[in-house]
């Protein structure tokens, strides 16, 4: 086979052998190069794969960002028993409006996200992303837009993709009026 395939090669003008031979190389050398780069890929996604199997000390899965770690405000001392039992991720509070800012509120807190339930002032920034609904969520609007519809004493719902337990300042993700 090898040799009917020389002969057929013998025949074509000195050009096209040319041209047939840089094809040729090109090929393999794109043929390597999607295999090394395959190779690479399966490398770096395995190695990236973070598990999670929770820590035993914290209940915090390994390889946590840091805007799901959990403050430590109002969280029992060590020795000491919490008043309540919370979820180790807490995205939600609620509370009422104290102040009005160019880019935040301050909200007296229910306590709800705080192991030990205590009330406390809550600074809640807003951003481009913040999205303020009316009650019954039937107008929303977007970013600082909705600190224009809020007033003190309003009773609203903060929702955060940041983890709030033990935290007294993050970003709002949504607020609802209640």
């Amino acid at each position: 086979m090898c040799k009917s395939f020389k002969q057929k090669f013998q025949f074509l003008n000195r050009n096209t052998k040319q041209l047939l031979t840089i094809i040729l190389t090109i090929l393999i050398v794109f043929f390597i190069g999607f295999v090394s780069l395959f190779i690479k890929y399966k490398k770096q996604t395995s190695s990236k794969a973070i598990t999670s199997q929770p820590r035993k000390e914290t209940g915090i899965p390994k390889g946590t960002p840091e805007n799901l770690k959990p403050g430590q405000i109002g969280e029992p001392k060590a020795g000491e028993e919490p008043k309540v039992n919370l979820p180790n991720f807490i995205f939600t509070t609620e509370g009422v409006i104290k102040n009005i800012q160019q880019d935040r509120i301050t909200v007296l807190g229910k306590g709800s996200n705080f192991s030990d339930q205590t009330p406390r002032e809550l600074t809640i920034i807003f951003n481009n992303s913040t999205i303020t609904f009316e009650p019954g969520q039937k107008i929303r609007y977007e970013g600082l837009e909705g600190l224009k519809y809020l007033k003190i004493n309003d009773s609203i719902s903060v929702s955060s993709m940041d983890n709030i337990r033990g935290i007294t300042e993050f970003i709002a993700h949504s607020i609802n009026k209640i």
